[in-house]
């Protein structure tokens, strides 16, 4: 849903704010992870298109001290790491009795793990687009890497 709020279509971008309106409308207690995430986008897009020096290290502690700071506010959403398996729902083994499998059934039996920090050091690749490189922490205690 953040990809397409930051679409340069204008009519799914409009058409995601209207989605986040009504959320928010209908669950008042989802605005502040919905505006959080926002956040979180808008931080990791600066670090993506941050204009780097062939030899120039990035540090989340130097040149991105909003992007620390949100994160590691106590009052931060905890927003799901984005990593395939913990976003994959399963579907219910089909046994004896349907209707009681169902009723238990736990689409995402995972536990929830979400972004706690960064490590330090953001590495720029050197190709053409001059990706970025980090190290998302996260509440599990793991630490995995993204572009």
């Amino acid at each position: 849903m953040m990809a397409i709020s930051k679409s340069s279509y204008t009519q799914r971008a409009t058409r995601c704010q209207e989605i986040f309106q009504r959320v928010a409308y209908k669950d008042p207690s989802l605005t502040k992870i919905v505006s959080d995430a926002t956040k979180l986008t808008n931080q990791l897009l600066h670090l993506c298109n941050k204009q780097v020096a062939n030899n120039q290290q990035l540090s989340i502690n130097t040149h991105f001290k909003a992007l620390k700071k949100l994160v590691e506010d106590p009052g931060f959403s905890e927003i799901l790491l984005p990593l395939q398996k913990y976003m994959t729902a399963t579907l219910p083994q089909t046994k004896n009795s349907v209707s009681t499998s169902q009723s238990k059934h736990n689409p995402f039996p995972l536990s929830v793990v979400h972004i706690v920090g960064f490590n330090d050091q953001v590495e720029t690749l050197h190709s053409l687009q001059r990706p970025k490189k980090l190290t998302m922490r996260a509440s599990d205690g793991s630490s995995h890497i993204f572009l």
